[in-house]
C-alpha cells in the first residue's frame, strides 16, 4: 500500500527520480515544496508526487513486481480519490 512520505530525503532512490522531471525529482529528494507517496518507505520502486507549483501530479518509478501497480490502483481508488474529493478536487486524470 502507498504510504506519504513527510520529511525525508528520497534523492538515493534513483528509481523514482528522473532527470527529464526536474520539478518533480526536486520534491522526491527534498528540495522543492510538493507531496510524495511511495511504495515502500525502505525502498521505494513507484512514487506519486505533487507539485505545488505545477499543481499536479506525476507517477515516477518501475517496479519489478506488477503487484505493486495493483496496490497502487487500489490506493487511487481506496483511499486517494476519497481525499482528493474531499478537498473539493472532483477530476484526476493520469496516462500510462
Amino acid at each position: 500500500m502507498m504510504e506519504k512520505v513527510i520529511g525525508t530525503d528520497l534523492s538515493k532512490f534513483t528509481s523514482i527520480l528522473y532527470n527529464d522531471n526536474p520539478s518533480y525529482s526536486g520534491i522526491v529528494a527534498g528540495e522543492c515544496k510538493g507531496d510524495v507517496w511511495v511504495d515502500n518507505i525502505v525502498e521505494p520502486t513507484l512514487a506519486l508526487v505533487y507539485s505545488f507549483t505545477v499543481g499536479g501530479f506525476s507517477i515516477m518509478g518501475s517496479p519489478n513486481d506488477v503487484s505493486v501497480y495493483d496496490d497502487f490502483m487500489e490506493f487511487l481508488r481506496g483511499n486517494f480519490f476519497l481525499e482528493l474529493k474531499s478537498k473539493g478536487i472532483n477530476y484526476f486524470e493520469m496516462f500510462f
